[in-house]
Order: structure tokens, then C-alpha cells, then sequence
């Protein structure tokens, strides 16, 4: 749920965007890697569920534990980064 919240935020904080010129490449590219890494979170999350197997959440949030976390902290400094290198600093006046 708090992904699904995380996703609904981004996309609000996004459409500020929408009136951003210029844009270059790396603006681009720092504004879709947040989305992009929400996006693997939320694959992190549910396990792979085939027709025979049975979910054990337990497992699976042990075996992506490092990986999930490891990719919050890095949502977390391109959020940071992101604004940095939109507006030059860290506090947008919007």
C-alpha cells in the first residue's frame, strides 16, 4: 500500500514538470529513474506466483530484503538528486 501511495505521489510531483524548458538528457533520465525504481520495488514486493506454487511472503521478503532496501536508499538520494539538478537547488520555489 505505502508503494502504491509512493507511485501516486511521484506521479502528482510530476506534473509540475510540465512546464519545464529546456529539458536536456540527464534532467530526463533523473526524472524517469524515480518511477523506474518505484516500479522495481513494486516487483521486489509480490512474489512470482505460478498455477502450481503456493506464495510464502515470508520467504520471499527475506530472500529480496537487501535488494528492496538497497533500492529504497537509492529512491531516496534520486529524489534528493533530482530536484538538485532541475532546479540547481535543493528547495524548489514552485
Amino acid at each position: 500500500m505505502l508503494l502504491l501511495i509512493s507511485h501516486a505521489q511521484s506521479w502528482w510531483a510530476m506534473f509540475g514538470l510540465h512546464s519545464q524548458l529546456p529539458w536536456s538528457f540527464t534532467q530526463l533520465f533523473v526524472v524517469l529513474l524515480q518511477p523506474l525504481i518505484l516500479s522495481l520495488l513494486a516487483a521486489l514486493v509480490l512474489p512470482d506466483i505460478g498455477p502450481d506454487t503456493v506464495a510464502d511472503l515470508r520467504a520471499n521478503y527475506f530472500a529480496h530484503t537487501r535488494w528492496f532496501f538497497g533500492l529504497l536508499v537509492v529512491l531516496l538520494l534520486v529524489s534528493l538528486t533530482k530536484d538538485v539538478i532541475l532546479t540547481g537547488s535543493h528547495v524548489s520555489a514552485r
